[in-house]
């Protein structure tokens, strides 16, 4: 018996189509390996890599600074509310507050990348005198990015 090839598309073709859209009422081995992996399982399927890639602020200290501030050597100069070597970061975010621009080296950037640039590659004139310095790249762009909006918005 010769199979005609449109007979066994038009045999072929549904079967896999209603397969491919079952919502889940199958059961069985097929339906069992569709099912999305448990959440620890998931996690552990994850290379070590991606799962270090998560940057977080840590725990806040009794000072208000996050661990990654500590970390980061943020400390040596700001304090929450005060003042320190430089300007204290409450201050910060009340200066900036509504604010939708920062000029840094003569040009205009969104609030939030504005202050990246000023905290990764440093300046001096905002607060006084005292420089701040460069912090980029020993501090990763992406922790740089997380500070800065912590600071922002602590002034709610």
């Amino acid at each position: 018996m010769k199979l005609d090839t449109k007979k066994l598309m038009v045999i072929i073709l549904p079967t896999l189509l209603l397969a491919a859209c079952d919502k889940g009422g199958s059961t069985g081995a097929a339906a069992e390996a569709a099912k999305p992996a448990a959440p620890a399982a998931a996690a552990a399927a994850k290379p070590a890599a991606a799962k270090d890639s998560v940057i977080e602020l840590g725990a806040i200290g009794d000072d208000g600074m996050p661990a990654l501030a500590r970390k980061s050597n943020c400390a040596a100069c700001h304090v929450i509310e005060g003042k320190k070597l430089g300007p204290s970061w409450m201050d910060v975010a009340r200066k900036y507050k509504g604010v939708a621009t920062y000029k840094f080296n003569g040009k205009d950037y969104p609030m939030e990348e504005g202050m990246f640039q000023k905290v990764a590659k440093g300046g001096a004139g905002v607060w006084g005198t005292m420089p701040m310095p460069a912090n980029s790249p020993a501090v990763k762009d992406e922790e740089i990015r997380l500070l800065v909006k912590f600071v922002l918005g602590l002034a709610k």
